[in-house]
Order: C-alpha cells, then sequence, then structure tokens
C-alpha cells in the first residue's frame, strides 16, 4: 500500500506541477483554448517521459527531453501556432519509439507552420530526403552516399520548389475557368503541332548527321561537334534576332520566299517551327551521335561479312540498336521545343504558342493572369513527358530483351 502511495505521489507531483506552470505562467501567454490543448499535450509528453525512463538509455532519453523542449520553445517563438505545436508535441510523445514515423511529422508540422506558402513543395521533398538518408545511411551504412544525397536533394529543391510552387498556385476551379478560353485553346494547339512537326523535322534531317559524325572520322569533326551545341549557348534574344535578320520579311531568304511562294514567314507558324527547330535541335543531335558510336559495332560488322549493304545494315542493325537512345533525345526535343518563348517572341508575335502566351499575360496582367495558363501547361506538359517517357522505358526494355 505504501509502494503504491510512493508511486502515485511521484505520478501526480510533476503533474500538479505543470498544472500550476500552465494556471500562472502560460495563460498570460495564450488564450484560455490554446492554453488548455497545450496542458493536455504537455501531460502526454510527461506521461511518455515517465514510461521511458525506466526502459531508455540516458542518451535516448536526453533526447526525448530535448526534442520536448525544442517543440515548446517553437511554440512561445511562434505563438500563433499553439495548436498545431501541440498535436507535434502529442504525436511526439507517442512516436518517439519510431524515430522514422516521427521524422515524416516533424517535417510536416515544420513545413506547414514555418513555410506555410511552400508547404506543397517542401514536404515531399524533406520525406524523399528521410527515406533516403534512412535507406543509405542506416541501413547500407554508406555516409558518403546519404553526403552526396543531401547534397543533390538541394538542387532538385531549388529546381522543383518553384515549378511546384506555379503547378499549385492556381485553384481548380481556376484552371477550368482559364482552361474554357478559346486564345489558351488554340494557343496550346498551336504549340502541339508545332513542337511536333520540330520534332519530326529534326529526326529527319538529325538522324543521318548524328550517323555520318558517328562512324566516319574526319578532321573537323570536334568543331562540328560544337556547332551542335552552338544554339544551347546563344541566348533566346540573340538566337531570335539572327533568325529574324535570316528569314526577316527585308531579307533575301525571306522576299524570295514570298515572291516565289507568297508565304511571309515572321508571325506565322513555320517562323514558330523555325525557332523550335532551332532551340531544341541540339538535343536529339548529342543524344543520337553518342548513342550511334556507344552502339555494338561487331554487329555491323557481322552484317556487312554475311553480305549486307550499309544502308541495309543501317536499317536493320544500327538503327533498331539506337533507337532508344534516339527517342529519348526526341522527348528532350519536343520538350524544349514546346517551352520555347524568347526566341519565338521576336520572330513570331502571332499566333500566340501557350509559352508566349504566358509571356504576353504577364507583361499585361501580371502574375495572376499569367499563373493559371502556366500551371496548365505544365500539367499538360508534365502528362505528355510521362507517356513519351513510358515509351523510352519500353523500347529500353525491349532492345535488352532483344540482346
Amino acid at each position: 500500500m505504501l509502494n503504491w502511495l510512493k508511486k502515485l505521489i511521484r505520478l501526480l507531483t510533476p503533474l500538479i506541477i505543470l498544472g500550476f506552470i500552465h494556471l500562472i505562467g502560460i495563460s498570460s501567454i495564450f488564450g484560455p483554448g490554446e492554453n488548455i490543448v497545450l496542458f493536455f499535450a504537455n501531460t502526454a509528453c510527461l506521461f511518455f517521459a515517465i514510461i521511458y525512463k525506466p526502459i531508455f538509455s540516458r542518451y535516448r532519453f536526453t533526447l526525448y527531453c530535448l526534442g520536448w523542449a525544442f517543440g515548446l520553445g517553437t511554440i512561445f517563438l511562434r505563438p500563433d501556432s499553439a495548436p498545431v505545436m501541440a498535436l507535434y508535441l502529442a504525436m511526439y510523445s507517442a512516436l518517439f519509439r519510431t524515430p522514422r514515423l516521427l521524422c515524416h511529422f516533424g517535417t510536416f508540422v515544420m513545413s506547414i507552420e514555418m513555410t506555410p506558402q511552400y508547404f506543397t513543395q517542401i514536404w515531399p521533398l524533406a520525406v524523399i530526403l528521410i527515406e533516403t538518408l534512412y535507406y543509405s545511411l542506416i541501413k547500407e551504412r554508406d555516409k558518403l552516399s546519404s553526403i552526396f544525397f543531401l547534397l543533390g536533394f538541394m538542387l532538385i529543391g531549388m529546381i522543383l520548389i518553384p515549378v511546384l510552387g506555379i503547378l499549385f498556385s492556381s485553384s481548380p476551379q481556376t484552371l477550368a475557368t482559364t482552361w474554357q478560353e478559346s486564345v489558351v485553346q488554340n494557343a496550346l494547339a498551336t504549340s502541339l503541332l508545332t513542337a511536333t512537326t520540330a520534332t519530326i523535322i529534326t529526326l529527319i534531317f538529325g538522324i543521318p548527321l548524328a550517323y555520318a559524325i558517328a562512324k566516319t572520322k574526319f578532321y573537323g569533326r570536334e568543331i562540328i561537334l560544337t556547332l551542335i551545341d552552338l544554339p544551347i549557348l546563344v541566348p533566346q534574344s540573340v538566337a531570335g534576332i539572327a533568325l529574324l535578320m535570316v528569314f526577316g520579311p527585308k531579307t533575301t531568304i525571306g522576299l524570295n520566299i514570298y515572291n516565289y511562294f507568297g508565304l511571309e514567314i515572321v508571325n506565322s507558324l513555320f517562323a514558330i517551327t523555325i525557332a523550335q527547330i532551332f532551340v531544341s535541335a541540339p538535343f536529339l543531335l548529342r543524344a543520337a551521335t553518342a548513342t550511334f558510336s556507344e552502339s555494338d559495332h561487331r554487329l555491323e560488322k557481322v552484317s556487312r561479312a554475311l553480305g549486307a549493304t550499309h544502308s541495309q545494315t543501317f536499317w536493320r542493325i544500327s538503327l533498331p540498336m539506337a533507337l532508344p537512345g534516339i527517342y529519348g533525345g526526341a522527348v528532350l526535343t519536343w520538350a524544349r521545343a514546346i517551352s520555347e518563348a524568347g526566341t519565338i517572341i521576336l520572330l513570331a508575335n502571332e499566333p500566340f504558342t501557350i509559352s508566349t502566351l504566358v509571356n504576353f499575360r504577364f507583361q499585361q496582367f501580371g502574375t495572376e493572369e499569367a499563373a493559371p495558363i502556366a500551371s496548365l501547361l505544365i500539367i499538360i506538359c508534365l502528362f505528355i513527358f510521362t507517356i513519351l517517357n513510358c515509351g523510352k522505358f519500353y523500347l529500353a526494355s525491349n532492345d535488352s530483351k532483344s540482346r
């Protein structure tokens, strides 16, 4: 009986002290409702502390107390977040024995409280980072990989946070209203048509060039490879001016095309396609050249030894082996073409592509009008890009099976 009374006193004493602190001290900082919520959260932490103390090591119990103190300190630093932080304290005390789950819940609370405007971008990245570090550091004991993953995810975060910020900046109702605008639908149709046409033209002329560069050794080969990358290095405004000086209405090429065919290149679908080919062709050429160079040359030699011509060897051996790499380059070419805006604006103000429409809305009305169209562009491009990449994986799997 005496032992039971001592245990009851040990349990009630810290609880009474905690209640006194909330009644006298914390009530002057928070309102009655928030104070009651915090009291129950701290009671849960205290209850689990009494349970954990006999079964935890001193080191782990110290970590538990530090985490509890961190939660309380956050509440005092941000009094407006007391209810959410109280939930964190309650969950913290219950989940401390499973640190992974605790980390996920902690990052959820921290991201939604500290950076609410970027919550939908930061928390998923934090979850991926925690899981990656867990499997690389704890399971595999590879600290170097963990550090490299940490550095890499910082870069990924810098890329994804702005993109996801645009993606989630507009409500579904706003996106539906924007989608119903005829100018948006026409701009999207123009983008899909011209980007696909630019990709097909690049494939027709780019694959032979890539094959010739990969299979032929000649002086000046490195110069040609450097020239292939030139559109990537040239700023968009410079590229637009360069194309305008070649295909403009007062240039020799522009005048001859207009006189013989009655076609004015500037402000036409043809101009948009030219601009897209200029900026996106290097992605296909580089991918196709690398793929042709890395393909198994022994099969081509066997084909030639068996009597096949160069043309037959190309269509039956070289091209099928290089097809996955060429397909990947074509996907990147299409993605770069549909996203181009700077070069197109200088060469063709109209008709609008979806990218130039975003730029026009931003200049005329600001971010509020441009953001929904940008969100639609990201959603549609992600959907199409995912489907195209599934095709790339399918080709790669078939190629590995055939080998």
